[in-house]
């Protein structure tokens, strides 16, 4: 209770005074309840970074055991529906928080991204819209449009989303990979080499990052490029015979046909059914 409800309480006739008490412990056991269900939803979001899942889902049913309509619970189970491949099962809960938040921008942008997952593309860029606009300055929720508008075909919007994401968001390294694959499916390739350099600059140790930049330097025909991509790719990754046998492609491009047989033969070594390394070498199916 706050000093001014305090006073106001003082105020009141014997009668009010005793009615107002009675209402305040009334709601002690929901705030209460309301305050341990916080604690457990930012307790399993923990367990999630640390990769104890099944915990962190036992948490957040707890959570919402204690108090039902928390939406800070619906959305952290959301999110393990959505790992567990129930997309469906998410969307009915993060429209539910949505519908009761209009206001929400973050429960909005959520939806969107869902509906994304699910394929209801129109539904997630009407949701997305929906965010952007409550959230003007949010670069993460520009990007997220841009994705979608992107996926619609409608390319000049998405860049205008795309490029306001970063600019709104230059910190983050999300807003750039947008940036970039929005560009690169427009056709802009030189742009969207430079996003690309920008996200791995933020994200150095990322694959997705590191593999998009070699093929987007690949169909530039920077095949030495690509292949110093993929160098790196084999440090993070060394037992990926995927990562071996896109290493052997990219020096073969390059003009490196020795290392080209290592790294396919490592990529065989790995798993003697890779099928890239078996063509490459030349062994029969």
């Amino acid at each position: 209770m706050t000093r001014r409800a305090l006073h106001g309480c003082l105020l009141l006739s014997v009668v009010g005074a005793l009615a107002a008490v009675g209402t305040v412990a009334a709601g002690l056991p929901a705030a209460e309840a309301r305050r341990r269900s916080d604690e457990l939803v930012t307790q399993a979001q923990q367990m999630s970074a640390e990769g104890r899942s099944k915990e962190a889902r036992r948490a957040v049913e707890e959570a919402l055991r204690i108090a039902p309509d928390n939406p800070a619970a619906r959305r952290e189970l959301a999110m393990h529906l959505v790992a567990e491949g129930e997309a469906a099962r998410a969307v009915q809960e993060l429209r539910a928080v949505a519908q009761a938040r209009p206001y929400d921008g973050g429960a909005a942008r959520e939806l969107g991204a869902v509906l994304g997952v699910t394929g209801d593309h129109q539904g997630a860029t009407e949701w997305l819209r929906r965010a952007v606009r409550l959230e003007p300055h949010n670069g993460v929720a520009h990007a997220m449009l841009a994705s979608q508008l992107a996926q619609a075909g409608e390319l000049e919007a998405a860049l205008e989303a795309a490029e306001r994401g970063a600019r709104l968001a230059p910190r983050v390294s999300l807003t750039h990979f947008v940036l970039a694959l929005v560009r690169w499916r427009a056709g802009h390739l030189q742009e969207a080499h430079e996003a690309l350099r920008e996200t791995q600059r933020l994200r150095p140790s990322d694959p997705q990052v590191i593999i998009s930049l070699a093929s987007l330097a690949g169909e530039l025909g920077r095949h030495q490029e690509a292949a110093g991509h993929l160098r790196q790719l084999v440090e993070l990754q060394p037992d990926s015979p995927e990562a071996w046998a896109a290493l052997g492609a990219a020096l073969a491009a390059a003009g490196s046909p020795q290392e080209a047989v290592r790294a396919f033969s490592r990529a065989l070594e790995l798993d003697p059914a890779n099928a890239a390394a078996r063509r490459a070498l030349g062994i029969s199916e």
